[in-house]
C-alpha cells in the first residue's frame, strides 16, 4: 500500500516500536514496547513542510540536506535502508506528525502498561535536525519500519496486523481505531 501510494497524502496508523533508551544500569533496557497511535502525512517533502514553517514565521529558507541514512524510493513516502554489515534491505514509511493520539509503554513479557514517568531516566531524546534549528513551531517526522506498523488506515484502505503479531490486545483498545 505505502509503495502504491503517490503523492502527498494523510493515513492514521498505530505503531509498536522498542522507545529509545539508554542502555547502562537501566533495568528496562530491552524489555519494553511502545504503542504511539498518531495521525501522519505521508508522502510529503521534508524541506516543504521545513520551509513552508519557515515562511509563516517570517525567517529565511533553508536548503535540503541529504538524509542521514536510507534512501527514498522517488515517488513514495517509503525509505529503504540496509543496515551495517546486512544484506537485507528495511522500508520504513516516512511520516510527518500531525497529531498524536497515544502512546503507551508496556512490558514486553507481561504487557502490564509502564508509566512515562516510571521510564523517564531512561528514555533518550531524538535530535533536532539543524534545518529545523530556527523554527519555533517544529515539524515532527519519524521514520516507521513496514514491519513495525501493527495497524493503519490510508487512501480509504485498512491493514490490520494486531492479531497476526501477537500483540496485547489490552494495549491495543485504548488506541484509536
Amino acid at each position: 500500500m505505502a509503495l502504491n501510494h503517490t503523492g502527498n497524502g494523510f493515513a492514521h496508523i498505530v505503531a509498536r516500536t522498542i522507545p529509545a533508551m539508554r542502555k547502562t544500569n537501566n533495568p528496562f533496557y530491552g524489555n519494553v514496547y511502545k504503542i504511539t497511535d498518531a495521525q501522519i502525512q505521508n508522502g510529503f517533502k521534508y524541506i516543504n513542510s521545513v520551509n513552508n514553517q519557515l515562511a509563516r514565521e517570517g525567517k529565511p529558507l533553508v536548503k535540503q540536506q541529504p538524509r542521514q541514512w536510507g534512501k527514498r524510493i522517488e515517488g513514495t513516502g517509503v525509505v529503504e535502508h540496509t543496515k551495517k554489515g546486512e544484506t537485507e534491505k528495511t522500508f520504513y514509511l516516512e511520516a510527518k506528525i500531525e497529531r498524536i493520539n497515544f502512546v503507551g509503554f508496556y512490558d514486553i513479557e507481561t504487557g502490564e502498561e509502564i508509566e512515562r514517568e516510571t521510564l523517564a531516566p531512561w528514555l533518550t531524546k531524538k535530535g533536532e535536525s539543524s534545518t529545523q534549528a530556527s523554527l519555533e513551531k517544529k515539524i515532527i517526522y519519524r521514520d516507521f519500519a513496514l514491519s513495525s506498523i501493527l495497524w493503519i488506515r490510508m487512501d480509504g484502505i485498512e491493514i490490520d496486523n494486531r492479531v497476526k503479531q501477537g500483540h496485547h490486545q489490552f494495549a491495543l483498545e485504548k488506541v484509536t481505531t
